[in-house]
């Protein structure tokens, strides 16, 4: 597109857009409807609710986390379970307000996790930096 087409394309969009700011203004308030009060039944608790991990539990699944071979296939239940107990563990903490950034193979356990089922596992967030070089 030629600069001056530009140019007049974006001075019609302004027009436009002050035209329709100017014809909303104008319209009058708008109807509020009366008060309504709601009353919500109250929630019972799940009947079975899962119990945090025990800080014995964290320990154990830290250490074979540790040791474990992430690139082998399948991966063996119990890492999986491991890795959930783990990430169950930091949801925990990051609730509590304890968690201070404190979750071992993260992105191991997530992965094998399909980054799903935790708050610890969600894939969003800025892309990592490059690894610097060494000199």
């Amino acid at each position: 597109m030629r600069s001056e087409t530009h140019r007049r394309a974006l001075i019609a969009a302004a027009r436009i857009a002050a035209g329709a700011a100017i014809l909303g203004a104008c319209s009058g308030p708008a109807e509020v409807p009366p008060e309504t009060t709601v009353v919500s039944e109250p929630t019972e608790a799940p009947a079975n609710p899962v119990p945090a991990p025990t800080p014995e539990e964290v320990l154990a699944c830290t250490e074979m986390v540790d040791k474990a071979d992430f690139k082998a296939e399948p991966l063996a239940a119990e890492l999986l379970a491991c890795c959930s107990t783990l990430a169950e563990d930091a949801d925990n903490r990051a609730v509590a307000g304890t968690l201070s950034q404190q979750f071992p193979h993260r992105n191991e356990c997530c992965s094998a996790l399909n980054w799903g089922g935790s708050m610890a596992c969600t894939p969003w967030g800025p892309p990592n930096p490059p690894t610097m070089a060494t000199a």
